[in-house]
């Protein structure tokens, strides 16, 4: 007989377009129960490779928002989603996630719906979160919804704020989809196998899969919107740091996120070379712009603390 309490349940949150497909790929690959064929969402246009999300989850997130006077791109206070009565439906979703071993939870809307599966979940709960930037997110939106690109980054806020506020307390990976298509994608996949316990494979699978994705036609926008393009204009604001030259980093950050604003480290070092040349509040307006684009990330809350307590 199956036994609940033996389930290891991963739950992928992520604002939409962040990748959260991409990581749920990479875990059906190496084991994870996603759900039956006939259960999932079919590839389109956007996303050719495929969710890897049940249709069932997706349905009852949106009637959950529904029902608390929202949907997916106008979210409800959260505190209608959390009177939504729900558990019957919910229980029976879950119920098709048949079997004890591994098995994922994936839909963008449970950054807003997350407490109201949980406490159903039976065994051991994981989150893996996915983040992407912020520009890059409204751009995709642009593309495949004519979302205008204030609705997007408004959205990116919330649904990115909602999961920060509803992760806490819970075993918790945060990962950025910009980790997977550059030079950081061995750690990254090294950091999600780690955490997963599945680092053996992982590795080999998750670089064939990105290999797929990226090359494919429908992905051609990710490599456009990637951080890899400003890569080198950031190294070499590095080097200067580093040469003590702060005036000519100062000019190439400012560079950097003129062309590309939404660059979260490059806000931080300019926060820190600001503070360094006397300029608080310009130092306080950069560090306050990345914790913005990246809220879990506590060495730029440590650096803001920092000024502001000098």
């Amino acid at each position: 007989m199956d036994n609940p309490e033996q389930s290891h349940w991963v739950v992928i949150l992520g604002m939409h377009r962040s990748g959260t497909s991409l990581v749920a790929n990479l875990l059906a690959d190496s084991g994870f129960f996603v759900g039956s064929a006939g259960q999932l969402i079919r590839a389109d246009r956007w996303n050719e490779k495929g969710y890897f999300e049940q249709r069932q989850v997706w349905e009852l997130n949106e009637g959950i928002l529904r029902g608390a006077g929202g949907s997916w791109y106008n979210p409800p206070a959260h505190e209608l989603i959390q009177k939504q009565n729900v558990r019957d439906p919910l229980l029976r979703v879950i119920k098709t996630y048949h079997g004890e071993g591994r098995k994922i939870i994936k839909d963008p809307r449970l950054c807003l719906t997350l407490p109201l599966w949980v406490r159903y979940l039976q065994g051991r709960v994981q989150i893996v979160w996915m983040l992407r930037s912020m520009g890059a997110v409204a751009a995709s939106l642009q593309k495949r919804d004519g979302m205008p690109l204030w609705k997007g980054r408004e959205l990116w806020r919330t649904y990115n704020r909602q999961a920060n506020r509803l992760t806490s307390g819970f075993d918790t990976l945060c990962l950025s989809y910009e980790e997977f298509l550059d030079d950081r994608q061995d750690i990254a996949l090294h950091r999600l196998g780690q955490f997963l316990g599945i680092e053996e494979g992982l590795a080999r699978i998750g670089r064939k899969i990105i290999e797929t994705r990226l090359n494919h036609h429908g992905h051609q926008e990710s490599q456009n919107l990637s951080p890899k393009n400003f890569q080198s204009l950031h190294e070499e604001a590095i080097d200067a740091m580093k040469a003590g030259d702060i005036d000519e980093s100062l000019r190439l950050l400012e560079k950097l996120v003129t062309e590309e604003p939404d660059h979260a480290l490059a806000h931080n070092d300019l926060g820190v070379l600001y503070y360094k040349k006397g300029n608080r509040a310009k130092a306080l307006l950069h560090f306050r712009k990345a914790i913005e684009l990246e809220p879990v990330n506590t060495g730029f809350s440590a650096n803001l603390q920092r000024v502001l307590a000098a």
